[in-house]
């Protein structure tokens, strides 16, 4: 008798576990197919970045002590109305890669928010110099010139929708391989539509101490 109660013991727990694995499993993460941003990117980010700056130097030089202000670059290109979102999250990404593989600090504050570039400066009381602090990430992230190459993907929905919660994967040259997950944003208007990514340069910075 007792042998049979915990046949039924087992066949029962045995049942709940197959129907746990069945029904409420998680579903593994679907994403897009991987894009690598190519390596020429960095010229033409350069060149945009550079008009940007013209515009930002004039304002600031009508201001008194400009010279000594931080500024957020922000991306000035035109698009048409057309434009795929597709192709602003390519630019975006093209931004990500060309401030890493150049550590320039005006390429990177084009790519990340506000809050995200800010949150280097949460956790300490004492006034820092940011650029130098956000110079210091980039050196961080491109390794001494290790760094060859970018990749991403986006997350898909439950409707296989592309999500503004993606992947980078950072390749250097010794092999190694960094996993970096961010989410994007859109801004701007309709004239200047954009994305950049929220993920906190804080959280990015920790996968490389």
């Amino acid at each position: 008798m007792k042998n049979k109660k915990l046949g039924i013991a087992i066949f029962v727990v045995g049942l709940l576990v197959l129907l746990y694995f069945i029904l409420w499993k998680e579903e593994p993460t679907k994403l897009t197919e991987k894009v690598v941003v190519p390596v020429d990117t960095t010229e033409e980010i350069t060149e945009v970045i550079d008009e940007s700056k013209q515009i930002d130097e004039f304002i600031l030089s009508k201001i008194p002590g400009g010279d000594e202000v931080f500024f957020k670059r922000e991306q000035f290109t035109g698009h048409s109305h057309d434009v795929t979102t597709e192709e602003l999250r390519k630019e975006t990404m093209q931004f990500v890669y060309s401030a890493f593989m150049l550590q320039d600090v005006d390429q990177l504050t084009v790519a990340f928010s506000s809050d995200s570039i800010r949150s280097l400066k949460k956790g300490t009381h004492t006034v820092i110099d940011l650029p130098k602090v956000l110079a210091d990430f980039l050196k961080l992230v491109n390794r001494e010139g290790l760094l060859e190459k970018l990749e991403y993907q986006f997350k898909l929905d439950e409707y296989d929708r592309e999500s503004n919660k993606g992947l980078l994967t950072l390749l250097y040259s010794d092999g190694i391989q960094i996993l970096v997950e961010i989410e994007i944003q859109p801004v701007g208007d309709e004239e200047h539509r954009a994305f950049e990514v929220i993920t906190p340069l804080s959280e990015i910075g920790k996968l490389f101490e």
